[in-house]
């Protein structure tokens, strides 16, 4: 039964504040379900794991240290060099290795968040 021939019978009935009542709560309902339901609905896409943990002993702190003794190494430039297809040194790469280490790591622990 559709809400307007509800309504008709309700006045013929001469319900009309109870119709109104009863619309109006079934309305609230209606919406409070479309709401939980939104709510309780998976993600699509990946789930967020939350933040990793951190060695014992290492903070943000140390892992923001290590990343700028890097940056004065010249690992944005090793970076550059090796996106642009330049061959790097042994010692560059291992630059460039543990720069993506810390990272990941930095990034991982949302020290940067």
């Amino acid at each position: 039964m559709s809400f307007v021939a509800f309504i008709i019978i309700a006045k013929m009935a001469g319900a009309e504040m109870h119709a109104y009542r009863i619309l109006t709560t079934l309305a609230l309902t209606t919406l409070a379900l479309v709401a939980l339901a939104g709510c309780s609905a998976q993600p699509t896409g990946p789930r967020d794991p939350g933040p990793v943990q951190l060695a014992q002993g290492e903070t943000c702190a140390t892992i923001r240290a290590e990343l700028d003794g890097l940056d004065r190494k010249g690992a944005p430039g090793f970076y550059q060099l090796r996106d642009s297809g330049k061959k790097l040194s042994a010692d560059q790469e291992a630059i460039v290795s543990s720069y993506d280490t810390l990272l990941n790591r930095y990034l991982g622990a949302r020290c940067h968040a």
